[in-house]
C-alpha cells in the first residue's frame, strides 16, 4: 500500500518537473492535531524562494483538487541546504565530484562514518576517494548520507 508521502509524490511529479525543479524528499507528520506537509525541492545550480514558492502554489492546487490531505495542513516548500540529505539513486548520480558523509548500518572494522569525495555510483556501488583511499559501498550498506561541502568559514 501506498503511503500518503508516496501517493504525493505521484500526483505532483509532473506539475513541479514543468518548473525544472526535482523533488528531494516528501515528509509528513502530526503534531498538536495539524499535518505537516514538508516537500524538499532542488534544481541544477540551486534553487531559489521564487521556485519554492511557485512550487508551492502548484502543489497546494494539486493536493486540493485530488483531496491528498483530509482536513489543516501546512505545507512547506523548501531547499535541501548546503548538507542535503542523499536518498535517491537520482541523489547520489548528481553529486559526483562532490564530498559527502555516509553513515553504515553496520559497521566496517572499528568505522561506521566515513567521509569523502563521491567517484562514481552505479545505481548499486558507491564508490568514495577516503583520505586517499577507493572504498566501495553497496547502497544497502547505507543507512545515511548527505552532502558534507567544505565550507570557507
Amino acid at each position: 500500500m501506498e503511503s500518503i508521502a508516496e501517493r504525493i509524490e505521484s500526483a505532483i511529479a509532473d506539475a513541479v518537473s514543468g518548473l525544472r525543479v526535482n523533488i528531494i524528499d516528501i515528509e509528513v507528520s502530526k503534531y498538536c492535531g495539524k499535518t505537516f506537509l514538508r516537500i524538499t525541492l532542488d534544481r541544477p545550480g540551486g534553487i531559489t524562494i521564487d521556485n519554492c514558492a511557485d512550487a508551492s502554489e502548484i502543489i497546494g492546487q494539486v493536493i486540493e483538487r485530488e483531496n491528498l490531505i483530509t482536513g489543516s495542513y501546512v505545507l512547506e516548500v523548501m531547499s535541501p541546504g548546503v548538507n542535503r540529505p542523499l536518498k535517491k539513486a537520482r541523489d547520489f548520480e548528481m553529486s559526483v565530484g562532490k564530498i559527502v558523509k555516509v553513515k553504515l548500518v553496520e559497521p566496517r572494522g572499528s568505522r561506521d562514518t566515513f567521509r569523502g569525495e563521491i567517484l562514481s555510483f552505479d545505481g548499486n556501488i558507491l564508490s568514495m576517494n577516503i583520505d586517499g583511499e577507493k572504498m566501495d559501498f553497496s547502497i544497502k550498506e547505507i543507512s545515511k548520507a548527505r552532502l558534507d561541502p567544505d565550507l570557507p568559514w
